[in-house]
């Protein structure tokens, strides 16, 4: 009703906290290349979940898929039949595992990068480079992922730009305070959290110059 609405938007009308726009995002995309590149992709290509790619182990092949006891990974086979599947993230006791389709741009960009490496297990993983015995040879965990994100997204905008603040964007531009019903459950869905939730991320725009 219009009460809720009123108040809904008087909790909400807050200025983001960065100045970069989701527009800016996507631009940039192309002009990146290597884990950057799948990193930025990956969250604004499809709609932006937690920090629950720190641990997404790759899957090739239905062998694999059916030896696999990761509970979030990805699985690469054709452009139509590869996506992302979460079983373990904050709203899965809401919404059960969570399946994304890869969008034809988001797969290309993926496989691309994956066919680059021979045996790479994880998509992101923290210091993949160094000797497979090394301790930091392994996927991240939420607090160092976060970090990794943050650091990779400031190199690229040149301010600390956040998941939160990726999903902030996100929610803003494509599920607005005006946006239909089905639309806000379909993008809620696909980020794991409720409607609620989503309403109270919405953000006026980037903060005024003074």
């Amino acid at each position: 009703n219009g009460f809720k609405a009123e108040y809904q938007l008087d909790k909400i009308n807050k200025p983001s906290k960065i100045s970069t726009t989701i527009e800016q995002m996507f631009d940039e995309i192309d002009r990146l290349n290597g884990v950057e590149q799948v990193l930025l992709a990956i969250y604004i290509l499809i709609p932006p979940v937690r920090l629950d790619y720190k641990q997404l182990k790759i899957i090739h092949n239905a062998k694999e898929l059916a030896a696999n006891k990761e509970p979030n990974f990805i699985y690469l086979d054709k452009a139509d039949n590869s996506y992302i599947s979460l079983s373990e993230y904050k709203g899965f006791r809401f919404h059960g595992t969570q399946v994304t389709q890869l969008p034809p741009r988001l797969f290309n960009i993926i496989n691309r990068f994956v066919g680059d490496f021979d045996d790479r297990p994880y998509l992101f993983m923290s210091g993949y480079n160094l000797p497979f015995n090394c301790r930091y040879n392994l996927p991240f965990n939420t607090t160092n992922f976060s970090a990794y994100v943050k650091k990779i997204m400031t190199s690229i905008f040149n301010e600390p730009i956040t998941v939160n603040d990726i999903r902030h964007l996100y929610i803003t531009k494509f599920a607005p305070i005006n946006a239909n019903g089905s639309t806000k459950v379909e993008i809620a869905k696909g980020m794991g959290h409720s409607v609620h939730e989503q309403v109270m991320y919405q953000r006026l725009g980037p903060p005024q110059k003074l």
